[in-house]
């Protein structure tokens, strides 16, 4: 009994641990054109063979482009870091930038700039205070509809009756947080373990091989939650033997026990 608590208190410590560390998540662009033509648009998540491509329109010199970028869903949670990683490259000589939305002063301001005709990876991190200062504000404090927003647009050198084009291979906006929403899987193992913990504890110090039992189930039930947060192969294995082991141990009070299967 006393060796099942020991191991119960020392995994309580080791999960506490797991879900209080930050989550690491690559949300998912959306896109509005003004002007420009795109294509492959959805293939950014990765550094592949896949690529996207923005052009200008030229239906009407000088040629234009106006190219909205929006990420939603970094509602929940505390933020500790955002950036945006982007490799791209362009044909021909005129740069393409790539501005962002400060969503206190409602203006935008420049983020980077891609002229390099050869692929190459741009980086900025993204300032969310959104204090007194100016251009601190890039992630939207009410996070309602769009939470990001950047814009890509021309230089705008004129004469411009050539067609340029924009070759993005990966765009993505990376948040890490130290908590998720109520749906996620990081929930889903502090409530799970939670629950496991007064099983064990209800079944140890009141002799009860029904929790115990139903603390191991729980523990069968939460390894894999464990481990899609983690993305550890201990903790999978972790929860599985200390699942069977509580199954087993609730199997010997239950024979041992004078009363049969106790409550």
């Amino acid at each position: 009994m006393k060796a099942t608590l020991i191991i119960a208190l020392i995994t309580f410590i080791l999960v506490s641990g797991l879900s209080i560390a930050s989550e690491t998540d690559y949300i998912p662009v959306m896109e509005t054109v003004n002007f420009g033509t795109t294509a492959g648009f959805g293939l950014l998540e990765d550094n592949d063979a896949l690529f996207y491509t923005i052009q200008e329109d030229c239906s009407i010199p000088p040629c234009l482009l106006n190219v909205t970028h929006d990420w939603e869903d970094v509602a929940f949670g505390t933020l500790e870091y955002v950036e945006m990683r982007v490799r791209a490259y362009v044909d021909g000589t005129e740069a393409i930038i790539a501005l962002i939305y400060d969503w206190q002063d409602g203006i935008y301001a420049q983020l980077l700039e891609v002229s390099s005709t050869t692929e190459e990876l741009y980086v900025r991190s993204l300032d969310f205070t959104c204090g007194s200062g100016g251009a601190d504000c890039f992630v939207n404090p009410d996070r309602n509809g769009a939470a990001v927003s950047i814009l890509w647009i021309d230089l705008g050198q004129l004469p411009d009756v050539v067609q340029s084009t924009l070759t993005v291979d990966q765009e993505i906006l990376r948040v890490v947080r130290t908590d998720k929403s109520s749906n996620s899987d990081e929930w889903n193992t502090r409530i799970g373990f939670t629950a496991m913990v007064i099983f064990l504890l209800i079944g140890v110090f009141g002799d009860s091989p029904l929790f115990v039992f139903m603390a191991g189930v729980s523990s069968l039930f939460l390894s894999f939650s464990a481990f899609s947060i983690t993305e550890q192969v201990w903790t999978l294995v972790l929860f599985l033997i200390l699942g069977i082991a509580l199954i087993i141990l609730a199997a010997y009070m239950m024979m041992t026990s004078e009363e049969g299967f106790p409550i």
